[in-house]
């Protein structure tokens, strides 16, 4: 997880609140509803289909250039970075340096300018909401919790009907059966689309545990009490029936351990972060041997756990044996895409031997931690611990009232990387980005500066 970024280094003055008028005579309050209107349409377009994230941040974002533009405030291309910046800034950086040892170096380039233009996206839509007026952030966080609550409701419409609105809209357009992936998920006869399985929708749950939290903070801080007190109910028990029913496992985990950090953070901030600390420490640096414990103590074979963990399992044991080949540097960033970890092509599809029951190739390894060490050895195990050593000293220096939340999302965040999806799928990243960006949005509203920001106030 990102955090808001210090946008200090040089002085920035933050703009008073006060109704927002543009240079060009524009109402700047118009301009605000509008960027606001398009981050809920962007919000709930993601859980309609999360492949949308990735072309809906870019979108956002050049909205938000072009606020900054008009507006005539501190506008630049060049956001500032804090010290959670700059520890990204190296991993991707040395993540890039990896193409010169890389199988294939264009499978390592490609997803590093998605995986810097991401983090750009945020950087622009953080440093725009701290150096605008707070008119900006308050229109933003509105089309968050909206977006979220209609993506929700959705969700719970196509889990609750078989997804009767994807199956019709696909019989309306008459997609062809190549346009669909995975194809294990669509059942056809005679040329007719007549199911999808619920597992198509796993992708779809995934941003729920990472926007739950902040939007939670939106209504806290915009709608009046009586009102909130519902709303937020509203809102936690849809995200819980559609997490819960759903077929995504890790979003399961995420939200009940998201919740379980929130209440420990509300006894306790200070012991919650250190605890963060230690659990993101161990996941960052001890993955390897963890994941090879657990293959030796026949976990595989334990058919009390789920097929999809157990696979899991088996999957993680393989990259850990072949991550001690390059146990230092790693075979280069994007690798697991190219090769398998033996070296050979796993394009296409293997037949098992009779003791196999699941393929220990896969192209991720449903593990960032792990997936880390693989591809970027030691070295790149060592710049993601300090960069979310470096997130989580920052949330210390947060509102209290924000805190809770904040390790709340952290934790989602962990459960989500833990056992999910690739770490260079752009619509996977995306995801993250805009969990990031939403939450300095948030964070804008409780607080007149950004933390480690060499920010001028106002003049009075």
């Amino acid at each position: 997880m990102l955090a808001p970024i210090a946008v200090g280094g040089g002085s920035v003055t933050v703009p008073a609140d006060s109704a927002a008028k543009y240079q060009s005579g524009f109402d700047g309050e118009f301009w605000c509803r509008v960027v606001g209107t398009l981050v809920a349409v962007a919000i709930a377009a993601g859980f309609v289909s999360p492949r949308t994230i990735p072309y809906s941040l870019p979108i956002v974002t050049i909205s938000l250039l072009v606020f900054g533009r008009v507006y005539g405030g501190r506008w630049s291309l060049r956001p500032q970075l804090g010290a959670v910046e700059w520890t990204m800034v190296g991993l991707l950086a040395y993540a890039t340096l990896s193409a010169a040892w890389a199988f294939r170096p264009s499978g390592t380039i490609v997803p590093l300018i998605t995986a810097f233009g991401f983090l750009y996206a945020y950087l622009v839509i953080a440093q725009t909401v701290f150096t605008s007026d707070r008119e900006l952030s308050r229109r933003i966080a509105e089309g968050l919790w909206i977006g979220l609550l209609v993506g929700l409701v959705y969700l719970g419409f196509e889990i609750l009907t078989n997804q009767a609105v994807k199956l019709n809209l696909y019989r309306a357009l008459d997609i062809p059966k190549s346009w669909l992936r995975p194809a294990r998920d669509f059942m056809w006869e005679n040329g007719v689309l007549v199911s999808i399985a619920p597992t198509d929708l796993t992708r779809n749950i995934a941003p729920v545990t990472l926007l739950i939290w902040p939007a939670l903070l939106v209504i806290d801080k915009l709608v009046r009490p009586d009102a909130a007190r519902i709303l937020r109910w509203v809102l936690i028990l849809t995200a819980v029936v559609v997490v819960m029913k759903s077929e995504h496992e890790t979003s399961k985990v995420g939200l009940v351990v998201g919740a379980g950090i929130y209440a420990f953070s509300r006894y306790n901030q200070w012991l919650c972060n250190v605890t963060l600390q230690l659990l993101w420490v161990a996941a960052c640096l001890a993955v390897v041997p963890v994941t090879l414990a657990l293959y030796n103590y026949d976990l595989q074979q334990a058919h009390w756990l789920q097929d999809t963990l157990r696979h899991r399992i088996v999957i993680w044991h393989h990259t850990s044996e072949e991550t001690m080949k390059s146990p230092v540097i790693g075979i280069g960033a994007g690798m697991m895409y190219q090769i398998d970890p033996a070296g050979e092509k796993a394009v296409t599809a293997r037949t098992l031997s009779a003791d196999q029951e699941f393929d220990p190739v896969a192209p991720h390894a449903h593990n960032i931690y792990l997936q880390s060490w693989f591809e970027l050895g030691a070295v790149g195990a060592a710049l993601l611990t300090l960069f979310g050593l470096a997130v989580l000293e920052r949330i210390r220096s947060w509102p209290m009232r924000v805190t809770p939340y904040a390790h709340a999302t952290f934790a989602s965040v962990m459960c989500m990387t833990a056992a999910s999806y690739g770490m260079w799928q752009p619509w996977f990243i995306s995801m993250f980005a805009t969990g990031a960006a939403m939450f300095a949005v948030v964070l804008r509203l409780y607080v007149e500066q950004p933390p480690e920001a060499d920010v001028q106030p106002p003049a009075t």
